[in-house]
């Protein structure tokens, strides 16, 4: 199964070509550059670089959310686009459920925490089973201490927002926090496609913000304080 995958939910983006569980082609890239900047020459070097082309991919997979609106918007479409191009289905993937899949440890915790500014993460958890993956707590924005404290044992933590919150997890937890090492922090392409495996194809896959946007925000803010 060939599968062409990104994830543009945070600053970092990323493509990657995967046949089953072979990674042909991984690209990240973390710059002042925009992901409408990148993401298809990105893409273009993906496919030349593996001699295909979109007729050769089975399955378009992409980090559906939560992250950045602006960057899903722009990975949803351009994969959808694509997709529809050629044919093909399309998958939609949590971005935090592909997080886990950058540190696959059977019987383990796995915390991934994406920051979502003003005090708050992204956060879910899950566990892998001989491969399987387990969704023990399902995705939310909240406060980072509301979610750790719900934590038992100890918990792989991924995802950008571990360089935020590192010490005060430290603080939380002491010893039962273990952290992803740099290289598996962020969100990587290829754990969407492992995270895509499997899933059922959607005619048109939805994104997941799991809150309002900021402007949404500040204009309810404006609403309440003129009533």
């Amino acid at each position: 199964m060939m599968t062409l995958a990104v994830d543009t939910s945070a600053l970092t983006a990323s493509v990657a070509i995967t046949d089953g569980e072979k990674i042909l082609c991984e690209l990240s890239f973390t710059t002042a550059l925009t992901h409408s900047e990148t993401l298809m020459p990105m893409i273009d070097f993906a496919l030349s670089g593996t001699k295909l082309t979109c007729a050769d991919i089975d399955v378009f997979a992409f980090a559906g959310g939560p992250g950045s609106f602006t960057g899903l918007r722009i990975g949803a479409a351009t994969i959808k686009g694509l997709a529809r191009g050629a044919g093909k289905p399309i998958v939609g993937v949590s971005t935090l459920e592909a997080l886990a899949y950058n540190v696959m440890r059977d019987g383990f915790t796995i915390a991934p925490i994406m920051d979502a500014r003003r005090g708050e993460v992204y956060c879910a958890l899950y566990r892998f089973n001989n491969g399987s993956i387990e969704c023990l707590r399902q995705p939310d924005a909240t406060a980072l201490e509301m979610f750790v404290r719900d934590i038992d044992g100890e918990a792989i933590f991924v995802g950008d927002a571990v360089d935020v919150y590192k010490n005060r997890i430290s603080s939380l937890l002491d010893k039962r926090a273990i952290f992803a090492p740099q290289n598996s922090l962020l969100q990587r392409a290829s754990s969407v496609a492992m995270a895509a495996t499997g899933k059922k194809p959607l005619e048109d896959a939805q994104l997941v913000y799991l809150r309002k946007s900021q402007a949404e925000r500040e204009y309810a803010f404006k609403e309440t304080n003129l009533k």
